[in-house]
């Protein structure tokens, strides 16, 4: 099992005006971002943990991780060729969460900069899995992303990942949530076509969105 414990995330005011869209012509916007910048950076801590684990190919609709069952059509053609594959959990970290906001400040700035900072953190340990195991043209999938993939599957990933996610500090609830809320797991593995779960997605209005709807590949995957 591997675990980063602190993740190093550098949080800059144009780069996160330009993720939340937010014109340099609004001085007011541009003070309180970089307030905010100033008041988390020495508080944050994000963290991972991600394991290289075992593939093993049960019956057209679910596939054997490390011995733990993932019922996906989806993830069972994408692992279709693969030995191996990194599942993770990674998270802002508690320690926004327990943050006091300065005088005047928003918690819906702060809320939208958590998600800069989780993807950050995603984007730092996916090059890590990526260097530690030459691969290249990681991709991954997460539970909840895709109906073939439900969050329900969460437990399973928890399961697989064992006791040593509490060394992060994220928890599952009964509603296979995780906490704290600022925090992405799933599985990730090399691909060849350069899947994205966009593709086969068909909800129409996702902040999230990397890659649009291709019936191609949607019809790839008997969907």
């Amino acid at each position: 099992m591997n675990i980063i414990d602190d993740i190093p995330v550098k949080l800059e005011t144009e780069a996160v005006m330009q993720s939340l869209k937010i014109s340099r012509n609004t001085p007011y916007a541009v003070k309180k971002i970089e307030e905010l910048i100033d008041s988390i950076t020495p508080v944050m801590r994000p963290k991972a943990i991600y394991v290289k684990s075992n593939v093993e190919h049960g019956d057209p609709n679910s596939v054997i991780i490390d011995g733990h069952v993932f019922n996906s059509r989806v993830l069972v053609k994408n692992l279709a060729d693969h030995r191996e594959c990194y599942p993770y959990i990674v998270t802002a970290g508690q320690e926004l969460d327990k943050i006091e906001l300065p005088k005047g400040q928003s918690l819906m700035l702060l809320d939208l900069i958590k998600n800069i900072v989780v993807e950050k953190a995603f984007q730092y340990t996916r090059a890590v899995i990526a260097e530690e195991h030459s691969l290249t043209q990681i991709t991954g999938m997460s539970p909840g992303h895709l109906d073939d993939w439900p969050l329900t599957q969460q437990r399973a990933l928890f399961n697989l990942l064992g006791s040593d996610v509490e060394k992060i500090g994220v928890k599952l609830t009964d509603a296979f949530l995780m906490m704290p809320i600022k925090t992405v797991s799933g599985i990730l593995f090399t691909s060849e076509t350069g899947f994205q779960s966009c593709q086969i997605c068909l909800q129409p209005r996702c902040m999230g969105r990397k890659a649009a709807y291709d019936p191609v590949v949607a019809k790839i995957y008997g969907l």
